[in-house]
This record gives C-alpha cells, sequence and structure tokens, in this order.
C-alpha cells in the first residue's frame, strides 16, 4: 500500500511496525519509500498482530490482523491515511482489547497503550480526552456505564505509566456515537472502540 497524509492526499514518509500482540515482539521495523510513500509488509501464517504507522506531527494509525489458521493469503492493497494532530480530532485506538463486558484491558492491549503514551509526552501542553464507546447489545444505562469504566481504564493505564492525571479525561458514550449501523456483527465490532481527542 500507500502512506499518505489525510487531507493532502500526497505521500508522507512513515516509520512502520509489525508487532506480534502476543509477546508484543517486534517482527519487523521498517519506512515507507520516500517519493510514492509505498510499503510493503509480509505477515507471518498464524497470529495476532498489528500493524503501526506513524509519521512526524501526525496521529498514529493501527490496523489489527487475527490470523486464526495457516491459509494460502492473497495480497492485500491497504492504503492508510495519517491526520495531522489536531485539537478536538477524534482517533480510534484500534488495538484495545476487553472481554465482553468487562473493563479488564487485556495484553494484547499493551502495544497500543504505549504507543498512545508515547504520543502524549510529545504533546505534552494538550489535555487528552479518552472515550469508551459500545454496540446498541444491552440496556442503554448499562452500555453506558461500560463505556465510561472501559474509558477509565484506558486513563488509569496511563496515569499508572507517568502521564499526569490532570492532563486526562475519561468519558463514555454508550451507544449514543456509532460510526456504523449496528446490522450485523462485523459493524457491532466497530462500534465497541476507544477514541482519544486532544483538547
Amino acid at each position: 500500500g500507500k502512506v499518505v497524509d489525510a487531507k493532502s492526499k500526497q505521500a508522507i514518509k512513515a516509520n512502520i511496525q509489525l508487532i506480534d500482540l502476543s509477546d508484543q515482539e517486534v517482527i519487523s521495523n521498517f519506512e515507507n519509500q520516500q517519493g510514492n510513500g509505498e510499503y510493503m509488509a509480509v505477515l507471518p501464517s498464524t497470529g495476532k498482530y498489528a500493524l503501526y504507522i506513524e509519521s512526524k506531527d501526525h496521529f498514529f494509525k493501527s490496523v489489527g490482523f487475527d490470523l486464526k489458521e495457516e491459509q494460502e493469503a492473497p495480497n492485500i492493497e491497504l492504503n492508510i491515511e495519517l491526520s495531522e494532530i489536531e485539537k478536538n480530532k477524534s482517533e480510534t485506538l484500534n488495538n484495545i482489547y476487553f472481554n465482553t463486558a468487562s473493563w479488564d484491558l487485556l495484553d494484547e492491549s499493551k502495544v497500543e497503550l504505549g504507543k498512545l503514551i508515547t504520543l502524549i509526552r510529545q504533546n505534552p501542553t494538550l489535555n487528552v480526552e479518552i472515550s469508551g464507546h459500545t454496540d446498541d447489545i444491552g440496556s442503554d444505562e448499562s452500555n453506558l456505564q461500560l463505556s465510561e469504566r472501559r474509558a477509565q481504564s484506558v486513563v488509569n493505564y496511563l496515569v499508572n505509566s507517568g502521564i499526569k492525571p490532570g492532563n486526562l479525561k475519561a468519558v463514555g458514550y454508550g451507544e449514543t456515537k456509532p460510526i456504523l449501523p449496528n446490522d450485523s456483527e462485523a459493524n457491532r465490532s466497530k462500534n465497541r472502540r476507544i477514541e482519544m481527542k486532544f483538547l
């Protein structure tokens, strides 16, 4: 694929990491091609992985891959758009994991949380909102409570990692801000998410 700026659609220089989420091991670490922004990554045959794309003055982007069994996988073109860091712009954290109806962070979340900590430290003058979102299964009240507790779990992790608590705010929106209709499991999984926003 290619890495481009979300607004200009121009190729930008980026560092790309492929990480095994089970043990946080970096499988590969490389830069895309200067000029055209192209990159190529080769995934192992099985396991749970995240591809992290980072560029100066931009929000990082993560893409998760859960390869459950060995199979002949086709080549996939995955173009990545990175947004410049701006106040009040939300970004989804794609590799934050919880068990169903739980707000305990799973170990597979540590890589993403580490990237988030680095990003916050690079922008120390900005405050951060961490927001939780759910699908529409369950009552409005229980979904609101779950989203609040999940957002607070992320904030607690950040504080325990040295981020000043005064710079952080946890908010739960429950099922009130879906990004897709809750009409399939694939869509519901996208609506169950954690977002971050600089304030």
